[in-house]
């Protein structure tokens, strides 16, 4: 049986900064980290395969602890417009800068290198977070060099996948100092992390390739926005997101998130995603339109944060009634109530899998039909069979 925390991977990093393990690319492009025995060991406490954090979800909820769920999005008409919904998470950023307190946020740019790839940066401005707004769906590694990073001196916001900060969130329970300079956790919903040849294959389909392209976009200036290419001469080429995401980068992510527990962020102070209009036949819209996003207050920091932003008219607020979230975050309902079943299906093949805590699994299916959750699970045997798993 393969090594469980190779295979689940989320390529956080974080094994890389605190034991500087060192990394190879697979295949996919993915960067994989070569675990020795005492490495797993760290991975057990940390990792969101191990167990330990779904052990401490909400079970009572799909959509996890919270003090408080918000419709939203930022004031500023320019950040609303150019990040990748509504612009919570970029008007927090700068409000935890402008009124000093954080010193610095750690997330995450466009490479200045190849613009399909992403670097850690640390932003210390209101311009240095402008200049980082919108979506990257492509491979990050937030935490590879987190400890080297941060001054024991000052203070920070943390912008990562769920899965980042889950693991972070895991770590500095265990080690309080890093808590005290870390004082906010900030995460978006998330569908998986696509993989290097899903970028060139995107590229593909914009009739550009790697030597031409000098910028792309995934999302941003509008809701949902284009996926826009630029190369070289200032040719630029787009697609809509329906396109980009449901035909081409959606399709292959990484293995770890096709069975990923928390794509919604719940170990984060606040986490967002897209608050999609509803069509008449109860589907998510993605017609263009302005941004906004929904708002999970996940923490009472996180509520009282949020509380201050609005109050100083940096975002807009009022209150979202959840139940909507099961049509326009389908994906994520389903993708945490069937896990159970998908789980069931791997290892009846005798495949490895997370080690996810079965009352937390037991809670989420109920709110999965049983023919939804026969269907998930016969249909993970034939992936399995058909070799796509």
């Amino acid at each position: 049986m393969k090594d469980r925390y190779k295979e689940y991977c989320t390529g956080c990093g974080l094994c890389g900064s605190v034991l500087q393990v060192s990394f190879i690319k697979d295949a996919k492009g993915y960067e994989v980290p070569d675990l020795s025995e005492g490495s797993r060991s760290f991975c057990e406490k940390v990792c969101p395969a191990a167990g330990k954090a779904s052990a401490q979800m909400s079970s009572g909820n799909i959509w996890g602890r919270k003090k408080s769920v918000y419709l939203g999005w930022a004031k500023d008409p320019v950040i609303r417009e150019k990040a990748s919904s509504g612009g919570i998470i970029t008007a927090v950023c700068c409000y935890l800068l402008e009124s000093g307190l954080v010193d610095a946020v750690i997330h995450t740019k466009a490479s200045g290198k190849i613009p399909y790839e992403t670097e850690t940066v640390v932003s210390v401005t209101v311009e240095d977070v402008l200049a980082c707004m919108g979506s990257r769906y492509s491979v990050s590694a937030p935490l590879k060099n987190i400890l080297q990073t941060v001054d024991a001196n000052k203070r920070y916001a943390f912008v990562g996948k769920p899965c980042d900060v889950s693991a972070l969130h895991l770590y500095m329970n265990d080690n309080p100092k890093l808590k005290s300079n870390i004082l906010y956790l900030l995460s978006f919903f998330c569908a998986g992390q696509p993989s290097e040849d899903a970028q060139k294959r995107l590229l593909e389909h914009l009739k550009m390739n790697t030597e031409m392209c000098r910028k792309i976009q995934y999302r941003g200036n509008g809701w949902p926005g284009y996926t826009m290419a630029e190369d070289n001469s200032g040719r630029t080429e787009k697609m809509t997101y329906a396109e980009s995401w449901g035909h081409i980068l959606g399709r292959d992510v990484r293995h770890s998130c096709r069975f990923c527990l928390d794509g919604i962020g719940e170990f984060a102070d606040i986490s967002c995603g897209d608050a999609w209009y509803i069509t008449p036949d109860n589907r998510p819209d993605f017609s263009e339109a302005l941004g906004r996003n929904v708002i999970f207050a996940r923490t009472e920091k996180g509520d009282a944060l949020l509380k201050q932003i609005h109050n100083s008219g940096g975002v807009y607020l009022e209150q979202y009634d959840e139940n909507q979230l099961s049509i326009i975050q389908r994906y994520q309902l389903e993708r945490r109530a069937g896990m159970r079943a998908m789980l069931s299906a791997m290892k009846l093949c005798g495949r490895s899998v997370p080690s996810y805590d079965i009352q937390t699994l037991k809670s989420f299916e109920k709110l999965l039909p049983r023919k939804n959750r026969i269907r998930r699970f016969w249909g993970t045997i034939k992936r399995i069979v058909l070799g796509k798993i």
